[in-house]
């Protein structure tokens, strides 16, 4: 049965998408210990944090990618794009290395926008090389791979990063998890080989294949999906320690809130690495249009309910909020994939906005009022207004089956064509 399972897993998968999905996965691990420790209040003591600080941090490397990603996007357009994926790798051991020596708040600062430019690079070459190897009927589900290997690792950070955090200390956890992000070096140089021959091959279409009223639409859509995850990840820390104190004894071992912090968010992780190709296959098939009326509207009201529930219920919301965030996010990013390189760019910084917005409104709000209900909340009116976007895009008039549209070619004879609407006509306008 589990090899039935591993089977349909791969089926499908290639190996340039393997490579890129390996990568992302081993070089996040140290990024995802931190949103799994900073949000603790006792780690912000120990650092010398404010609870503003962490919003800053938490979000800085995505502020960042607002600039990044562009560049990104030409870089990996240049000659030899997979040296740049090589150098990401080589700079996420680097940078736990920085966070180890728990360094002021400045080079903390520093070390965070590094990371972003790092993660555009990386993120530019995974779905570049989904939009390019795979066919266009699947990819959803091809981006669901590159993001449920990618989920690997982040799995591996939030929860042995928080515990090791919990047993070692923060210095010490970093430096071995510095240690574990040099295995990244190996599927880097793979996919040195692999993006080569990814480049060279024809790319699927240019910027104009996403009209600008469809892209805006999307662009907000993505901005509200990133904007409402990131704002309760980032303050999920606080949620847990409101609801069991310092702590929580499960079979005789008492578990920290790092730790606690790390299983809920590793079960979102989870959720994404082993669900992810099914659930893009399931965004192929509804359309996009349609899961994200679907998914928003569910992502709200499960943010609603989330206030007045305790630990454990809190947990099984959590697991839904993931499945229909997944499908959504899937579902958007491979109708970006459908424009191109450069629609791929501008997807990538609405939706870096949305993250950076999110984690730093969360805790600039925190940092007035300390009661995690209000991110709950403002995390459900950023899903309602993203759901009312959807509406709309879905709701907007569509022509008539077999209506001419302004920029296409009537049948008729060009000297004989006297529409006024066709590309002849305005010619000859």
């Amino acid at each position: 049965m589990i090899r039935r399972f591993f089977n349909r897993w791969f089926d499908g998968l290639n190996r340039h998408v393997l490579a890129v999905g390996l990568v992302m996965g081993i070089a996040v691990i140290g990024d995802l210990t931190l949103y799994a420790v900073l949000p603790i209040p006792a780690y912000q003591d120990a650092l010398g944090l404010l609870p503003w600080h962490v919003g800053v941090l938490l979000s800085m490397n995505r502020w960042v990618r607002l600039v990044t990603n562009h560049l990104a996007q030409r870089l990996y357009c240049g000659r030899f794009p997979a040296r740049w994926v090589l150098f990401a790798c080589l700079m996420s051991p680097l940078l736990s290395v920085v966070y180890a020596t728990t360094p002021a708040f400045v080079v903390f600062l520093l070390a965070r926008m590094a990371w972003g430019f790092c993660w555009s690079l990386l993120r530019q070459a995974s779905q570049m090389t989904v939009v390019e190897t795979m066919p266009d009927d699947k990819l959803s589900r091809g981006m669901g791979y590159a993001n449920g290997l990618t989920c690997l690792g982040c799995i591996f950070g939030v929860l042995v990063g928080g515990l090791l955090c919990d047993w070692i200390g923060f210095s010490a956890a970093f430096v071995v998890l510095a240690g574990l992000s040099l295995v990244g070096v190996w599927p880097a140089w793979v996919s040195q080989r692999f993006q080569h021959q990814v480049h060279t091959a024809p790319t699927r279409s240019g910027p104009a294949a996403v009209p600008w009223r469809q892209g805006a639409g999307l662009l907000g859509m993505g901005f509200g999906i990133n904007a409402a995850t990131s704002l309760v990840m980032a303050t999920l820390g606080l949620a847990v320690a409101e609801r069991v104190g310092s702590g929580l004894v499960f079979w005789g071992v008492l578990l920290g809130v790092a730790t606690l912090n790390g299983v809920l968010q590793g079960g979102r992780w989870a959720v994404d690495s082993v669900l992810a190709p099914w659930l893009g296959a399931l965004a192929d098939r509804v359309g996009p249009r349609r899961v994200s009326i679907a998914c928003f509207a569910g992502m709200a009201a499960l943010l609603y309910a989330m206030p007045f529930v305790q630990a454990l219920p809190l947990a099984g919301l959590l697991l839904v909020f993931s499945v229909l965030a997944t499908t959504l996010a899937l579902g958007l990013v491979a109708q970006a994939g459908r424009g191109g390189p450069v629609m791929i760019a501008r997807y990538a910084t609405a939706a870096d906005m949305g993250s950076a917005a999110g984690p730093l409104c969360g805790w600039l709000l925190l940092q007035a009022v300390t009661d995690s209900r209000l991110t709950f909340h403002m995390g459900c009116g950023v899903c309602v207004l993203a759901f009312a976007l959807a509406l709309k895009a879905q709701w907007r008039r569509q022509p008539r089956p077999g209506a001419r549209q302004p920029n296409e070619p009537c049948a008729a004879e060009a000297s004989a064509c006297t529409c006024g609407v066709c590309p002849v006509c305005a010619a000859e306008v």
